[in-house]
């Protein structure tokens, strides 16, 4: 560490794992960079040596969470980039989407905005085609659609939902 009770300093272990940043007591506290031999790497705030506050974890497959996180969660507002997927906005608590959550196609355009619970669907939820028009609507509980769901094609034709 440095030699450092407290203030900037450098950690290293021998998996390859390196941390540099403020410590408190010796142990990481304040502002750091986190990074891991297999390429992730996390920048941010970190509280008693866990990823607490604001943050951003990238991944060595490119993808990305920015946002708040707590005792090395997700957790509060956050912002989820998949490179293949797409992203995904909104509430986490402990790890998992909750409240309103808004999910894009790479291309930026919505794909699926709704509210969840438990990290699963629970409430009113539209999906949308890749064009912008509405896909379908419905209302869910514990991830399960409760009664029907209406439906629509690409051109906003309403059509079965089967």
């Amino acid at each position: 560490m440095d030699g450092k009770e407290n203030g900037l300093g450098t950690s290293s272990w021998t998996n390859g794992d390196k941390y540099i940043g403020e410590f408190k007591d010796e142990i990481m506290h304040g502002q750091g960079t986190w990074i891991y031999a297999d390429g992730d790497k996390y920048v941010g705030e970190i509280v008693r040596g866990r990823w607490h506050g604001q943050g951003t974890m990238t991944y060595s497959n490119g993808n990305k969470y920015e946002g708040e996180w707590m005792d090395g969660v997700f957790n509060g507002y956050g912002i989820y980039t998949d490179i293949s997927e797409g992203r995904v906005e909104g509430f986490f608590l402990d790890g998992l989407k909750e409240g309103l959550v808004i999910f894009y196609f790479p291309d930026g355009t919505v794909k699926l905005k709704g509210l969840f619970k438990n990290g699963k669907r629970g409430g009113p939820v539209k999906t949308y085609h890749e064009n912008g028009q509405l896909s379908e609507e419905g209302n869910y509980t514990n991830g399960e659609l409760e009664g029907e769901a209406k439906c629509w094609d690409e051109s906003g034709n309403e059509i079965s939902c089967d």
